[in-house]
């Protein structure tokens, strides 16, 4: 029997990067996976249920964390890891950079606990992931417009979680769409790990 054979979980930002890694190897531990981004890709999964959501839209959660429950009748795990990210110097901010982050990477998080912390309680030994950047907690340059962002959703998730928080902080995540940014590459430190996480899909 694997070991999560018979449990249900939620991804948000499930159409690439890390999100796309953490449904495949929950499902292949035995999950059946909701895969919810804007695009509603369900990555070929034989258990995944793919499902159109933008995580800045409170309604659009919720709907689609009661179809999943609905298609699989329970709810075990929410990985609540969409999320967006800028470049450049906080004093050049775009205003409306600044509303996609907040959007995103903080209301985002705490619309997807809302949506499934009723679920994972009812199921009794429910768990509840959030990731960020270790941008949030480590300096780097030209990140200042996402640093406290980053951290501030971690937070506040712990805080609403009545059990013990599980907080990851993944590393540099190598989406094709990033390649050829000069920023990205000097967060890499040479000979060694890439220190942080570009983006994920939302």
């Amino acid at each position: 029997m694997s070991e999560l054979e018979g449990k249900v979980a939620l991804v948000t930002g499930a159409s690439g990067g890390i999100g796309a890694a953490v449904a495949a190897r929950l499902h292949e531990t035995g999950a059946s996976i909701g895969l919810l981004s804007r695009r509603g890709d369900d990555l070929g999964l034989e258990r995944g249920l793919g499902v159109r959501c933008d995580v800045r839209d409170r309604g659009q959660v919720e709907r689609a964390t009661a179809e999943l429950v609905e298609r699989f009748g329970r709810l075990d795990i929410a990985v609540a890891n969409a999320g967006v990210g800028a470049y450049g110097p906080f004093l050049e901010l775009d205003p409306e950079q600044l509303e996609a982050m907040i959007d995103v990477n903080l209301k985002g998080v705490l619309y997807t606990a809302a949506a499934a912390l009723p679920h994972l309680i009812d199921s009794g030994a429910g768990d509840f992931v959030s990731l960020a950047s270790v941008a949030g907690v480590r300096a780097f340059p030209r990140r200042g417009r996402l640093q406290r962002l980053e951290v501030r959703a971690g937070r506040l998730h712990a805080r609403a979680r009545p059990r013990a928080p599980r907080a990851r902080r993944p590393g540099h995540v190598d989406l094709p769409r990033r390649r050829a940014h000069p920023v990205c590459h000097r967060q890499r430190p040479r000979g060694g790990r890439p220190r942080a996480r570009v983006d994920a899909d939302a």
